[in-house]
């Protein structure tokens, strides 16, 4: 069985290697946040917002940042979940540091127009 898991292990290394992904940033291991197996946006261990929310829980303070809303339109860099801006519409939750998906203050108004 140890040689099971440790090619197994290696074996679902290399898959990522391949799709070019890592962990999320701050996170050692994809099963941080995805339920075993081949880690994917099916496979999360709780709802997106909630998976975020439990490291992040600073960063929904009144006023901060906002999620689950829903969103008529949103530039095709900005990726909606069911019609809703979540965590990963403005940050990839692979990237490196705050993993803005586009600078600030772009980002805020790719959507929000004053």
């Amino acid at each position: 069985m140890g040689r099971v898991r440790k090619y197994g292990r290696v074996l679902w290394v290399l898959m990522l290697l391949v799709a070019g992904t890592t962990p999320a940033a701050g996170h050692e291991q994809c099963r941080d946040c995805h339920a075993p197996g081949i880690p994917s946006a099916d496979n999360l261990k709780q709802p997106l917002s909630d998976l975020c929310i439990n490291c992040h829980l600073a960063r929904i303070a009144e006023g901060e940042h906002a999620v689950d809303i829903p969103v008529k339109s949103a530039p095709a860099s900005l990726p909606l979940k069911a019609g809703r801006m979540t965590c990963i519409t403005c940050h990839d939750p692979h990237g490196k540091g705050r993993a803005l998906r586009m600078s600030d203050p772009q980002l805020c108004t790719a959507c929000h127009r004053r």
